[in-house]
């Protein structure tokens, strides 16, 4: 968690503790691929959702939106798809460039090449389980929403399950734009604060309480998971 953007303690890992069964190396690189973009796409789609259903029963307006806020995010969708389309369109030349001065990128490539194929084999040959699969990212977001959900009702705010979710995915969104800073800190803070806002509630000590909970529940399972760890460590080595 506390490296930037948890890339050691992530995705890597997943590949890392893969590498003991007999599958191929594409196969393990291309299902964290593909876990990463369905987490990626069942959270935009609840995001999306949470928005529109808000607009729709007049709980959220285009008022209550921050002006400057609003505005960042406009410009940082359209740079993104500015750069992810001329990136597409301009691949071949720059792997090609690449890949001529340095024989580097050009095994990388194969291997990127590699788990593309994989990815697309899964989607055709396993279209049910990704749905399945999609199904259960979606789940992992809502019963992650409660959280919201439970904290501000004890603290005697009356707000929806729907609130929550658009809590939890907002603050999620804007953790993965500071997802180079190690553990997010500060940048989950703001987001809590600039979510809250959003939905009407500008408490600050609500806002503080809020944060100071959710950072005790991360760091009581990161104790947990050094325990464990540790456990772990110590077994192996007695093993050997």
């Amino acid at each position: 968690m506390f490296t930037p953007a948890s890339v050691a303690g992530g995705d890597l890992l997943k590949v890392v503790l893969l590498k003991p069964y007999e599958v191929n190396p594409p196969t393990v690189a291309a299902s964290v691929v593909v876990s990463r973009l369905l987490m990626i796409v069942s959270q935009v789609c609840l995001l999306f959702c949470t928005v529109v259903w808000l607009f729709t029963n007049n709980k959220l307006t285009p008022k209550s939106l921050p002006a400057i806020s609003f505005t960042s995010i406009t410009v940082f969708i359209v740079l993104a798809i500015t750069v992810l389309f001329t990136g597409i369109k301009l691949r071949h030349r720059i792997w090609t460039t690449l890949a001529r001065n340095n024989a580097r990128w050009l095994q990388l490539r194969t291997k990127i090449k590699e788990v593309y194929q994989e990815i697309g084999r899964f989607y055709n040959h396993y279209p049910r389980e990704l749905g399945i699969a999609f199904l259960l990212f979606n789940l992992h977001w809502i019963v992650g929403s409660l959280e919201f959900y439970i904290i501000l009702k004890l603290f005697g705010y009356p707000v929806s399950l729907v609130d929550a979710l658009l809590l939890d995915m907002g603050v999620i969104a804007i953790k993965a734009a500071g997802a180079f800073i190690p553990g997010q800190l500060g940048v989950e803070e703001l987001g809590n604060k600039m979510m809250l806002s959003l939905i009407g509630i500008a408490s600050i000590p609500l806002w503080i309480s809020v944060s100071a909970l959710r950072r005790t529940r991360q760091l009581f399972w990161i104790l947990i998971g050094v325990l464990f760890y540790s456990i772990i460590a110590r077994k192996k080595r007695a093993f050997l």
